[in-house]
């Protein structure tokens, strides 16, 4: 590696140690950066899962960063009360009814604060957010989303395809041309070269949204 190459990865690392530090939602006090060709490598803890993905994208939004590799677990302060695996399932099970009404289709599993998602429900966009509740709740160290999805839209490939398709030629985000777009009895997959990683979050955005999606297989590439 180059004297120059590692000059320009001390400047990332510097940022991104800047930009954790400013954002007033994490505590990245127990965070490790390391960079190696733009390549970022965070480890480390932090105490909600929900600052584990905010420290993810403080990365990304960094320039420079080519990829990111996020080892940072999910561990409760020193002192902390942790909540009993009942408390935690009883926690999702109310975010879930409050925000999104799924309560009554995705089953709740918690053992040693791990949780288990499952059941069925008639969107992706419903399996992404049961995730993404059971996320903001205390005391989950991890979560495996197990949930199925029985769309209750009947679209044939082609509609579903042009659907997503179209949402990306609307989002500001991401150019709908760099994206390979195939859709096999609404399993989607999603091939190509996007320029950042919000490029590659509203294509899956744009594929979570879409009706008659049942899976997502994300093969794309991310190149500054």
């Amino acid at each position: 590696m180059t004297a120059t190459t590692q000059r320009a990865d001390e400047s990332i690392k510097k940022d991104i140690v800047d930009e954790l530090y400013w954002d007033g939602r994490v505590d990245a006090s127990n965070v490790e950066v390391t960079v190696d060709d733009g390549k970022v490598n965070l480890s480390g803890h932090v105490p909600t899962r929900v600052s584990r993905f905010l420290v993810f994208e403080d990365t990304w939004s960094v320039k420079g960063t080519r990829a990111v590799k996020n080892d940072i677990k999910v561990k409760l302060p020193e002192g902390a009360k942790k909540p009993t695996d009942e408390e935690v399932k009883h926690r999702i099970e109310e975010f879930l009814s409050w925000e999104h009404g799924l309560n009554e289709d995705v089953n709740v599993k918690v053992r040693d604060s791990i949780v288990t998602l499952s059941g069925t429900v008639g969107s992706y966009w419903q399996k992404d957010a049961a995730e993404d509740a059971t996320n903001k709740v205390n005391g989950v160290l991890d979560v495996e989303n197990l949930i199925s999805i029985a769309p209750t839209d009947n679209l044939v490939d082609e509609v579903i395809a042009e659907g997503i398709v179209n949402a990306m030629d609307r989002n500001v985000d991401v150019d709908a041309e760099d994206i390979d777009v195939k859709v096999e009895q609404g399993k989607v997959t999603l091939g190509g070269s996007i320029p950042s990683y919000w490029a590659w979050r509203a294509a899956i955005r744009a594929v979570s949204n879409a009706n008659g999606v049942v899976e997502l297989e994300d093969h794309l590439v991310i190149s500054p």
